[in-house]
Formats: structure tokens, C-alpha cells, sequence
């Protein structure tokens, strides 16, 4: 089975800040999906202080985190995302 980059973002914040949450989780189609690297959750549904990437394969876990990573910190939510691989 296939790894999973689970991000976590603190519950009971802002609807402005869970705005932040779908745009940086937009923002990974084109590195993640279109890239073969894995598939996103369903961004569009709650629950919205969690995204997750099922990542094609294990060696892909770390392009895939440095992606998350680099956006996390372009939508100024790295000091509050928790990144963890299930």
C-alpha cells in the first residue's frame, strides 16, 4: 500500500483561514497529481483542517513533502500544519 502525507491544520480558526487552507491544497494539483506523483483528498468537502496526498509510490514521500512544504510556507500556513506519513 501506497503511503499517505496526511497535513493537519488547527480546528475552530476563521473562514478566511480555511480559505488559505483549499488555495494551498489547489495549489498542489499541478506539482502532485499532474505530475504522477500521487492524488489528493477531496478538497471541496469537509473536513476542512485536514488534506491528505496518497502517494503513487514510497520513493515519491520526499519530492512530495518538499512540495508541501515549499507551499505551506508560499500560503503562510507552515507554522501551523502538522505533516505527518501514515
Amino acid at each position: 500500500m501506497a503511503p499517505r502525507v496526511v497535513i493537519r491544520f488547527p480546528a475552530g480558526r476563521t473562514s478566511e483561514y480555511y480559505d488559505r487552507v483549499f488555495w494551498f491544497a489547489e495549489s498542489l494539483w499541478e506539482p502532485i497529481v499532474n505530475a504522477g506523483l500521487g492524488t489528493l483528498s477531496d478538497i471541496d468537502h469537509p473536513p476542512n483542517d485536514v488534506v491528505w496526498v496518497d502517494v503513487s509510490k514510497k520513493r515519491h514521500v520526499g519530492a512530495g513533502r518538499g512540495i508541501l512544504k515549499k507551499r505551506l510556507q508560499k500560503f503562510l500556513l507552515h507554522t501551523d500544519a502538522t505533516i505527518t506519513v501514515e
